[in-house]
C-alpha cells in the first residue's frame, strides 16, 4: 500500500474512533477524530496528486493551492469539502485543550463548549469530506 492509500485508510479509522467517541459520550474526543479523518483524507488526496502534505493540521491552504494547479479537474463536491474540512480544523486543537471563557481568567474545559449534537454534526461533515477526498482518488481528480 502507498502513503497516499494509507493515509486514505487511516480517515477511516479516524471515523471509526469517532463514533466510539461519540457512543461513549465523549463529545469534544469524537470531533477532534472527526477532525482528524478529513485532515487524513485530504492529506491522501494531496499525496496521491504528488504534493506533500506537510505536518499541519491545517490543510485548507494546501487543498486551495493545489485545487487552483489542477484547474478545472476540480469538481464541485471537492470544493465543498475543502471548505466542510476548513470547518472541522477548530477541532485539532479546541477539541482537546481549554479556552478562554466567557470572564478574563477563566477557561473553560472543551466538554464546556463541544456537546454531543455539535459532535454528531462534525461526524457527518467527517465522513463527507473522506467520501469526496477517496471518491476523488480513486478517480485522479
Amino acid at each position: 500500500m502507498d502513503l497516499a492509500a494509507a493515509f486514505l485508510r487511516t480517515a477511516e479509522d479516524d471515523l471509526r474512533a469517532a463514533r466510539v467517541c461519540l457512543a461513549a459520550r465523549s463529545a469534544p474526543a469524537a470531533a477532534f477524530f472527526a477532525q482528524q479523518a478529513g485532515e487524513k483524507a485530504a492529506k491522501g488526496w494531496l499525496l496521491a496528486h504528488g504534493y506533500r502534505a506537510g505536518r499541519t493540521h491545517y490543510t485548507t491552504p494546501m487543498l486551495v493551492r493545489a485545487l487552483a494547479l489542477e484547474g478545472g479537474g476540480s469538481t464541485a463536491a471537492l470544493r465543498d469539502a475543502v471548505n466542510a474540512l476548513h470547518d472541522l480544523e477548530e477541532y485539532a486543537a479546541g477539541a482537546r485543550y481549554p479556552s478562554h471563557g466567557a470572564r478574563p481568567g477563566t477557561y473553560e474545559p472543551p466538554a464546556a463548549r463541544i456537546d454531543a449534537a455539535e459532535a454528531a454534526a462534525a461526524l457527518r461533515q467527517a465522513r463527507f469530506v473522506v467520501d469526496a477526498f477517496e471518491r476523488a482518488a480513486r478517480r485522479g481528480g
